[in-house]
């Protein structure tokens, strides 16, 4: 949500062409992640035309600061023309503030990214079908879906077209201190749209994986991404 972490920005971008001290510092080696944004997730090998999964929570998040998520998307930090930020994504996201709710968010060129919460109060267990597709015949135009259902607006983003890969991952954020945020999501009928003729390419996925945070792949089309504790 709102900032990539260049890591993850560095792979998107090589597809497409409560004591805070030393306590903290030793809970990050037993696994509990890296300071900022960590990933647990996969990427596609190639540009697609859209992204799906099931998406659903195991256990209960546990925050203690920032936020956890798990979510489909395309595009990036610094990934739109001219280097500026922009990506289109749908989720569930989980804080101290607020139990589980869906919502999509988008960056275009020079603009602040916007976020809209779709559905809020959504429990354990209780499963969505998350897809982010573009439009037929509005080349470059995007638009989230829940169930089938369209949330949010439409939204262009220019030069997408052909371009961007998919990204379908978990995602925790300490909040700007250190924190050990404990998840464990489930995406299931991953579904990638390839773009032009790169079909295969297109449903070759690679992991994207922070130390403290692992993928257990069950099959092609479904894995969990969790922490490690």
């Amino acid at each position: 949500m709102h900032r990539r972490r260049v890591a993850l920005l560095a792979v998107l971008a090589a597809l497409c062409a409560a004591t805070w001290t030393s306590t903290a510092i030793a809970a990050s080696a037993r696994g509990c992640g890296l300071p900022g944004y960590g990933y647990a997730g996969i990427a596609s090998g190639a540009a697609v035309r859209g992204v799906g999964a099931t998406v659903s929570a195991l256990v209960r998040p546990r925050v203690q600061s920032g936020h956890v998520a798990a979510w489909v998307g395309v595009g990036g930090y610094g990934m739109g023309p001219g280097g500026r930020d922009e990506w289109l994504q749908l989720g569930i996201a989980t804080s101290r503030q607020f139990t589980q709710r869906v919502y999509v968010e988008w960056a275009r060129p020079g603009k602040r990214p916007r976020l809209v919460v779709v559905e809020s109060g959504i429990a354990v267990g209780e499963m969505r079908r998350l897809a982010v597709l573009e439009l037929a015949g509005r080349s470059s135009w995007w638009r989230a879906f829940v169930d089938g259902r369209p949330v949010g607006p439409a939204v262009h983003l220019p030069g997408s077209h052909g371009r961007f890969p998919a990204v379908a991952t978990a995602e925790s954020w300490d909040g700007g201190r250190p924190a050990c945020n404990l998840f464990a999501f489930r995406f299931s009928a991953l579904q990638l749209t390839p773009a032009g003729l790169a079909t295969a390419a297109a449903r070759h996925t690679v992991e994207l994986v922070d130390p403290g945070y692992r993928v257990e792949r069950r099959e092609r089309a479904t894995f969990v991404a969790r922490s490690n504790r």
